[in-house]
């Protein structure tokens, strides 16, 4: 079986849960893949498109109904099953599993041990069933693996080196104008070419910055409604002062 894209070895097959899949090698040049270049494995022509840039690296799998379209890669031992939909610049990668009417799309990164399922305004999980039967409810849940693991890290960092300077939670409670103030330093850092704050965490700037967004997030959602002062946004102020 094949197109004009990618031919399906049968020579080069493996059965999984039941089902026989594919290796898929390219028949032309396109994106990074080359002409001759093997893939992954793919149960039909269906899974993988035949216009576009996306393919199928490695040993990952793509089988049932799913389809990988446009200029979507699924790399590694990634698996995508069932009626998923991967498209977009989208990469799917490491042990990342999709599955069921999951759609990953836009520019969407799902990688390591993802389980990621989500609707059609990337919002939201759907329950997850596994290659092996295994049910989890989601349904409703957010979805925490949209969220970049090592950006949580450095502003995990972050706060650590806040911690030894001030003492933990010191952030709390704060006027927004001080996270503001700070935040815009390191924007500007940011901006005029330098990555990583070298006057004092050695963390990234970037970090920082997300950090005094959560610190004026922690103000408003805990705090404000009992100290209204430390809500002294200029058109706050400006309001207070014309009563």
């Amino acid at each position: 079986m094949k197109n004009s894209k990618y031919e399906m070895l049968s020579n080069d097959t493996i059965k999984h849960y039941g089902r026989k899949l594919y290796r898929i090698k390219a028949l032309k040049s396109f994106s990074n893949v080359k002409a001759g270049d093997l893939g992954g494995y793919i149960e039909k022509l269906d899974n993988l498109s035949e216009g576009g840039n996306a393919w199928v690296y490695g040993d990952a799998l793509v089988f049932g109904d799913a389809e990988v379209y446009e200029d979507a890669k699924v790399y590694g031992d990634a698996v995508v099953f069932g009626d998923a939909k991967v498209y977009g610049d989208t990469w799917v990668s490491g042990n990342a599993i999709v599955c069921g009417n999951t759609e990953a799309y836009g520019g969407a990164m799902v990688y390591e041990n993802s389980k990621n399922l989500k609707d059609n305004n990337r919002s939201r999980n759907k329950d997850q069933i596994s290659p092996t039967g295994s049910i989890r409810k989601n349904s409703g849940k957010p979805c925490m693996s949209h969220i970049e693991p090592s950006f949580l890290l450095e502003m995990a960092k972050v706060m650590t080196v806040s911690a030894e300077k001030y003492e933990k939670y010191n952030y709390a409670g704060q006027y927004y104008s001080t996270a503001y103030d700070s935040m815009m330093r390191h924007i500007h850092a940011f901006m005029d070419g330098e990555s990583i704050d070298k006057d004092g965490t050695e963390c990234s700037h970037l970090a920082h910055i997300a950090i005094n967004a959560m610190i004026m997030y922690v103000s408003e959602k805990y705090y404000v409604k009992d100290y209204p002062e430390l809500d002294d946004r200029f058109k706050t102020l400006k309001g207070l002062n014309n009563d």
